[in-house]
């Protein structure tokens, strides 16, 4: 990663944002990262042969959902008392937010052949555009923005053809959130196979690991539960944000949410069929052009901002937008139209602008009825759609 002075200052001012927030939630008594006591004793019970799914930890919705292996990571946490432990895991989710955006405005620089260097305000300007979000993460203590930065760090290594340790990065991810299997139909698309090959092998090692370290014939047993666990997680959380709860509430359109991992599936699968033939019918071979690793990041990109939209999960999860919100700024910046820019911010405000702090609790109260969150995600996505349309058109002017 490049660190040059703006970047520099970027690091040195979040690190005092962040530091603000830590002394603020202490102060209130708010300094809980539930999701994050989650973890830290379900590795307890792993260690002391206890109980690690199907029991909450904590809050009523505080289930273990993540795989066994995911869990020999805080493992290591369980050695320090829970308070310590609780302020590093901040630490690393702080210090995982700046290294995503700092990667992924050189990523997307680099393969859109945008001005460079940026200036230090534009770091900035694209953390306050997921602040909301980010606050809540903190709180919580979520896995998501670790998860951000190895997606990021796996498309980084693919990019510079680094594909095993790519494929590992890509795996751990997937053993978390195994959601993130839809993130190899862009690798599919491209035909880099062997990519594919890797994260399967990858997954096979991780699970022996997990195995080998618990205990083979407790690690199925766990496995087991698991997936129990994650058929379950939706039965006991709600979101206003889906598409299933904005067809519901705007159109009185009823879809069961259990239908929600099919139909990501069938998403996953009607895009790339799409994108396949349409390409095969203009004889066009995408990994050959020019523009084939646009088309790969923004492909990849909207896949994962598609995830909170259809899935239900917490609002933090809209922080998978982040690589398609820092693209439509890099894009806005470089366009420098003040429509654009207006158009952008009010984006902004739909997607992370609902803060009880700042249009008040009842206003706040109806902004997340009315979902406009996932509004406004859909709204990011259906423009990152309309771009790769023309980065498709691009690389099929573009043959190698």
């Amino acid at each position: 990663m490049e660190i040059n002075k703006s970047i520099k200052y970027f690091i040195f001012i979040s690190l005092l944002l962040f530091t603000a927030i830590l002394i603020v939630e202490k102060i209130n008594g708010r300094f809980w990262l539930n999701d994050f006591k989650v973890f830290y004793e379900a590795a307890k019970a792993l260690l002391s042969n206890e109980k690690v799914y199907g029991i909450p930890f904590g809050l009523e919705t505080g289930f273990y959902k993540y795989s066994p292996f995911t869990l020999l990571f805080f493992i290591p946490f369980t050695l320090i008392p829970y308070n310590i432990a609780s302020i590093i895991d901040f630490i690393l989710i702080a210090s995982a937010t700046i290294s995503t955006i700092v990667l992924l405005v050189q990523i997307i620089r680099k393969n859109n052949g945008l001005p460079s260097p940026p200036k230090t305000i534009t770091y900035l300007l694209i953390l306050l555009c997921v602040i909301n979000h980010l606050v809540r993460e903190l709180h919580l203590g979520n896995t998501n923005m670790i998860l951000l930065l190895l997606l990021t760090l796996s498309i980084k290594l693919a990019l510079e053809s680094k594909y095993i340790s790519s494929s590992a990065l890509l795996a751990i991810t997937i053993l978390t959130k195994p959601y993130f299997l839809i993130c190899l139909l862009p690798y599919l698309l491209i035909k880099k196979y062997k990519s594919i090959v890797y994260v399967f092998v990858w997954l096979l090692a991780f699970v022996i690991v997990s195995g080998a370290a618990i205990g083979f014939e407790k690690s199925f047993s766990l496995y087991s539960e698991w997936i129990l666990a994650m058929k379950e997680h939706s039965t006991y959380l709600s979101s206003n944000h889906t598409l299933f709860a904005l067809l519901s509430f705007y159109l009185g359109i009823k879809i069961p949410s259990s239908f929600g991992i099919i139909i990501l599936v069938v998403i996953g699968i009607l895009s790339f069929a799409f994108l396949w033939l349409k390409n095969r019918m203009n004889q066009i071979e995408i990994s050959k052009s020019k523009n084939a690793e646009q088309v790969f990041l923004l492909y990849y990109f909207i896949l994962i901002a598609l995830i909170p939209s259809i899935l239900i999960t917490d609002t933090e999860h809209f922080l998978f937008s982040l690589p398609l919100i820092v693209l439509l700024f890099l894009k806005v910046k470089q366009e420098n139209k003040f429509a654009y820019t207006i158009f952008f911010i009010v984006l902004m405000f739909l997607y992370g602008g609902n803060s009880s702090d700042l249009l008040g609790k009842s206003l706040a109260g109806k902004v997340e009825d009315w979902g406009l969150l996932g509004i406004g995600n859909l709204i990011i996505i259906f423009v990152a759609i309309y771009l790769f349309g023309r980065q498709n058109k691009g690389a099929q002017r573009n043959i190698i």
